[in-house]
């Protein structure tokens, strides 16, 4: 049955049958074409790297929602991603992140010359992690949303959103909603978008009550 379903996953790729978009959200396919969906779901995610080093040449856009999707997952979608020349909008939220796959990820930002849009909402990045993810927003031309909500994310922000905007001139959303930034730090986080002239920046605290 697996090597049917390689064989059948590798046509749908040579025929480029996946058509633009793709949306596997909690276990669903939802796609225009039901089969390559399931394939898609059975063997992006299930880490067969060869078959993710060939993935589909004309799909755009990949909705991968809470679909427990775990770090060496995230690696292998990663590593086809920085040859990867269509694919524009990558969502990961509620899967499972780890540095290696946020170091992963952070590569794809520097060496990808399409992608617009990467949301990894609730993924739980670390300290390090996020500190990849803004260096490698130095030198990225291309994306314009990043979300990062409800992903732990700790730490004084201002430093590595200040460094990172002052190369970047191409991200128009940065969603830091339900960091652990104060209320001082997120007045400033969003006068730095102000000011920016281009960047929108959302920070919502994770308990949205003012200081008296």
């Amino acid at each position: 049955m697996k090597s049917t379903f390689i064989f059948l996953f590798n046509k749908l790729l040579q025929s480029k049958s996946l058509n633009h978009g793709c949306c596997l959200t909690s276990s669903g396919p939802f796609t225009p074409n039901l089969l390559a969906g399931l394939l898609c779901k059975h063997y992006l995610i299930a880490l067969n790297t060869n078959l993710c080093n060939q993935i589909n040449r004309t799909l755009e856009k990949l909705y991968l929602i809470s679909n427990n999707i775990t770090s060496e997952g995230i690696i292998a979608i990663s590593r086809a991603l920085e040859t990867n020349r269509t694919l524009t909008v990558l969502n990961l939220s509620f899967n499972n992140n780890s540095l290696d796959s946020v170091k992963a990820l952070s590569r794809v930002l520097e060496v990808n010359t399409v992608f617009t849009a990467l949301s990894l909402e609730s993924t739980s990045i670390t300290l390090k992690g996020r500190d990849m993810l803004f260096h490698a927003l130095r030198v990225n031309k291309t994306l314009k949303e990043l979300k990062l909500l409800h992903s732990n994310l700790i730490g004084n922000l201002l430093e590595p959103v200040q460094e990172s905007i002052r190369t970047n001139k191409t991200l128009r959303l940065l969603d830091l909603n339900y960091c652990s930034a104060n209320f001082v730090e997120i007045s400033q986080l969003m006068e730095i978008g102000r000011t920016s002239g281009y960047l929108k920046i959302e920070c919502e605290p994770i308990v949205n009550k003012r200081p008296a």
